[in-house]
């Protein structure tokens, strides 16, 4: 078995919706050629993603557009 080391970038997840601009931080994992996968910081209990009831908890992964990122 091969262990793989995964370095994470810290990046903020900033969204637009009905109650106003968001910015959340979640830290970077991996990248496809349209999104990145995301990873919930441990320390944070849940990131809002997009959708109706759609949580990020900590430890869980999900893809996000590259629009979406930024990287501070």
């Amino acid at each position: 078995m091969r262990l793989v080391k995964i370095e994470f970038k810290p990046a903020v997840l900033c969204m637009t919706s009905w109650a106003g601009w968001t910015e959340q931080r979640v830290e970077v994992i991996d990248e496809t050629p349209k999104r990145y996968r995301i990873i919930c910081p441990p320390d944070v209990q849940a990131v809002r993603l997009a959708g109706r009831h759609r949580y990020l908890r900590a430890g869980d992964t999900a893809l996000v557009p590259k629009t979406a990122i930024q990287f501070k």
